[in-house]
């Protein structure tokens, strides 16, 4: 198949899946309820909610290219675009969707460099020391 007619048939089909998406999800909410809330809601808390995700999300991209520095070079807008897309797909579909973040960033850096096994290894390396100090006072706590 042809390079641009690929990518035209490749586009057609994400979309519609987007509609899909939106639909299955959509289809038995109260969108008068949705647009009453929205117009409730403060505009600054919405803006000042979205920059801080964005920020987050930043952060764990820059986490990304620094844990990925050492095993393959990582563009920090591509790092950026794969957290955002994995975390759309794990909002969307569940944990099933960490698979997206492994494969987007295959694809979106052209490169076989880090598989989803990898990065999967590499990120629970680095956050399992976070879990236990989370965890582990409620497991050490004598009257719990």
């Amino acid at each position: 198949m042809a390079g641009p007619l690929r990518k035209n048939l490749k586009f057609i089909l994400l979309f519609l899946l987007a509609i899909f998406i939106f639909w299955f999800f959509g289809r038995n909410l109260d969108w008068q309820e949705v647009r009453y809330s929205l117009q409730k809601a403060n505009p600054w808390f919405l803006g000042i909610a979205c920059l801080i995700i964005c920020v987050g999300y930043l952060l764990r991209a820059i986490r990304w290219q620094v844990l990925l520095e050492p095993i393959t070079p990582s563009s920090l807008k591509e790092l950026f675009a794969t957290t955002t897309v994995g975390f759309a797909a794990i909002f969307l579909i569940g944990r099933a969707g960490e698979i997206v973040r492994g494969a987007h960033r295959q694809h979106a850096e052209r490169q076989p460099g880090l598989d989803h096994a990898e990065g999967r290894r590499v990120e629970r390396a680095v956050a399992a020391p976070d879990r236990y100090e989370i965890h582990l006072p409620a497991v050490l706590d004598d009257e719990g």
